[in-house]
């Protein structure tokens, strides 16, 4: 997930946050990708991109830690409290799905109203690109940025009270042809068994995706029911993709949320509510959770940190660096070696095994000063595994034949397994074959045979097809095309002679007989694991390659050039000429017909012409073929 942060809002959350340029690259080389640098005003803004095992740093707070980690910035308390008052509007909670729903906290706040923002609460939200609406709904999106922890608002007068004036919050499935106006104005047909929020007569959001526009808070507001919970990702994720809407949120909660912080959230967005509206009153936080999670605890010793980093590490060592991370640990004694039992940070869904401790305490020593170390031999035999062998060996053999390898779409219009969620509309179904897509493949390099300055298009793909759900199998496909002009017989005969022999070169390689289908220039095979004896084969074959040279993504144009010949000049003079007048457009050239007649010699050649940068009109390729015939005509060869 990309997210935006300002090195401006950033400092408020650390003291002596370094400069600009010098946060870039603390981010680089200790925390996560930066994007994207922007100045803004006085403001630098940072795109920064944050992997799924990484949802900790989806906050300023996160961000600020990290950074303290490696800087000598030093955070700042972070620690929201809110004076309670007695409301009118009482709230109950009630969730029907606790495994899906882990926790919800609401609280009532009167005295508020649909006002602008504060100047600093609007700059900090613009800095990253989100649009100011209200300072009630504005607070919520900073906390989100702040902590990390998506948080929600209703309109309290517009939600179902009974005769006490209490509003009961459901936390349940959708139910059958159940729907919701979203905020964008979107009418959505929920899936059966989306989780949603609701009260006693409709749907107001869904969980952790979009919230509705009948509770929406607008200016006539004045009483809010403020949310923030913490909902299963796996679930969120599923919701938001079955009804096609991705938020901020949704993709917070992807990432995993910690149940601690959401209690943080509403104490801080209530703080800050308070502050832009000095009247208001904020009720009791209520808060349900169902089944409390205990702290996930690591064990291990200095010896583990040694085994797996291979550097020399001490007890001290590893007291001062779980210091710095901010992990909580108690140390003991286990048969005569001294353990911690290591608790990180709620949020830290990354601290699961020693493994992961050692590679914090990498990040901290910085990776380029770990030296190099042999590893000790740990008596690891690996399982040979046939499939691999035998595809290995596919692979090596046929591009010994001088065959390409190839990679074609695995989703079709056609096929045995039906998608319940497309990724684009008419391709519904995975592949059950890979002819279709080899014939697809030769048909499209055959139109660029003159750039590749082949005669003989020759491909193979390895894939898995599927039949029906959970079966699969992985398939072979063999694919030529001749493209050099000849009888349309001889070339469908030198097609079929390239094939059989490619098979039969295969099967012996394998050891085994494969079952060929196919029709034409492709066939096709499922692949068996084959019994794997002594050492695998090499990946790749060691051998010298041209450098990498990017291929223009504009066409090209043809053109034939043939001439008559006398005396002692010869092929590659002429080709030296047309280079020399064809200059960089010219990216091939290929004699394809010689013959001598009364006394002479004819040349014919391909020549091949492609910018890199720009579509080439027939009005400039003209120009380089007369300049072309007027040298070659200047040497005293007959251009025909």
């Amino acid at each position: 997930m990309n997210i935006f942060a300002s090195h401006k809002v950033l400092s408020k959350y650390a003291d002596n946050i370094p400069n600009p340029e010098d946060l870039s690259r603390i981010f680089l080389e200790h925390i996560c990708e930066v994007e994207g640098i922007e100045k803004k005003g006085d403001d630098t803004i940072y795109e920064l991109k944050v992997t799924p095992d990484r949802g900790h740093l989806l906050s300023y707070i996160g961000l600020a830690r990290e950074v303290a980690m490696f800087s000598t910035a030093k955070l700042k308390a972070f620690e929201p409290k809110v004076l309670t008052s007695e409301t009118k509007i009482k709230i109950a909670i009630k969730i029907s799905e606790p495994k899906v729903c882990i926790r919800y906290v609401g609280r009532v706040v009167e005295g508020v109203d649909g006002r602008e923002s504060p100047a600093w609460l609007r700059e900090a939200l613009e800095a990253v690109g989100q649009r100011s609406i209200n300072a009630i709904v504005d607070v919520t999106n900073f906390v989100m940025l702040e902590t990390g922890q998506p948080m929600h608002s209703f309109d309290a007068n517009q939600l179902t009270t009974n005769n006490l004036q209490q509003t009961t919050i459901f936390v349940r499935n959708s139910a059958t042809a159940e729907k919701i106006e979203t905020l964008d104005g979107k009418d959505i047909a929920l899936p059966k068994d989306t989780l949603v929020i609701a009260d006693s007569a409709r749907v107001l959001a869904i969980a952790g995706v979009k919230g509705g526009t009948h509770a929406g808070v607008g200016e006539k507001v004045n009483t809010i029911i403020l949310e923030s919970a913490t909902f299963d990702s796996a679930l969120v994720r599923k919701a938001s993709a079955s009804v096609n809407i991705r938020t901020d949120s949704s993709r917070r909660f992807e990432h995993n949320r910690a149940p601690e912080i959401a209690h943080i959230a509403m104490e801080r967005a209530t703080e800050l509510l308070l502050e832009i509206f000095p009247e208001a009153k904020a009720g009791e936080m209520i808060d349900v959770y169902p089944n409390p999670e205990n702290p996930h605890r690591v064990s291990m010793s200095p010896n583990d940190i040694v085994r797996i980093l291979g550097i020399p590490y001490s007890a001290n060592d590893l007291t001062r660096d779980l210091m710095r991370l901010g992990f909580e640990y108690e140390s003991i004694v286990e048969n005569s070696e001294e353990r911690f039992s290591v608790t990180a940070p709620a949020e830290r869904f990354d601290i699961r095994i020693p493994a992961d401790i050692a590679e914090e305490v990498a990040r901290l020593i910085g990776y380029d000063n770990i030296p190099t170390a042999v590893l000790t031999d740990d008596s690891f035999t690996p399982v040979k595994n046939g499939m691999y062998d035998a595809m290995l060996r596919a692979r090596n053999t046929l591009a010994d034949l001088s065959f390409s390898e190839i990679f074609t779409y695995a989703f079709r219009k056609e096929g045995k397994v039906e998608l319940a969620n497309p990724m684009a509309e008419g391709i519904n179904f995975l592949r059950d074959n890979l002819s279709d897509g080899m014939t697809e493949a030769l048909v499209f390099n055959a139109r660029n045979a003159p750039l590749l300055g082949v005669d003989e298009i020759l491909m193979f793909e390895i894939g898995t097809v599927f039949f029906a759900p959970e079966k699969e199998a992985i398939h072979i496909s063999l694919g030529v095309t001749v493209t050099k002009a000849m009888k349309q017989s001889r070339k469908e005969e030198r097609e079929c002679e390239i094939l059989t022999h490619a098979c039969t070169t295969l099967e012996n390689a394998l050891g085994t007989k494969l079952v060929w289908e196919g029709k034409g220039n492709v066939c096709e095979c499922t692949l068996a694991p084959i019994e794997v004896v002594g050492a695998y084969e090499p990946l790749i074959p060691a051998v010298e390659v041209e450098p990498y040279k990017k291929i223009s993504s504009y066409p090209f144009m043809l053109r034939d050039i043939a001439m008559w010949a006398e005396g002692e000049i010869t092929q590659q003079e002429i080709l030296e000429m047309i280079r020399t007048e064809a200059g960089a457009l010219l990216v091939r050239d290929r004699l394809f017909d010689v013959f001598e007649k009364d006394g002479k010699t004819s040349y014919a050649f391909n020549l091949v012409f492609q910018s890199p940068d720009r579509t080439l009109s027939d009005i400039e390729i003209n120009e380089v073929m007369a300049r072309i015939t007027a040298k070659l005509s200047a040497k005293g060869l007959g251009v025909r």
